[in-house]
């Protein structure tokens, strides 16, 4: 039985984001952290992405939303895409 994982390094280098004000940045950034670090903590998660090894490229569809929601909102909606793109 190996030990359990006790940390995740997630870099993200480019997150294009269209249509968000600039001075939204910190509560979106928020948002998506807040949700990483929820999915991310979930049991088996971190001992799978250990066991199948780096991802060194993550390309996620379009997220597309009939009205704009909140940065914060908006970074919990990326943050759940990626959580998609990582369990693939």
């Amino acid at each position: 039985m190996s030990a359990p994982v006790r940390r995740i390094h997630l870099s993200i280098d480019t997150l294009v984001l269209r249509g968000v004000r600039p001075e939204d940045r910190q509560s979106l950034a928020r948002g998506l952290s807040e949700e990483l670090t929820r999915l991310l903590g979930q049991p088996g998660v971190a001992s799978r992405l250990v066991r199948d090894g780096s991802q060194p490229v993550l390309r996620l569809p379009r997220l597309r939303f009939s009205s704009a929601p909140a940065a914060r909102t908006l970074g919990v909606q990326v943050g759940r895409a990626i959580g998609r793109g990582l369990a693939r």
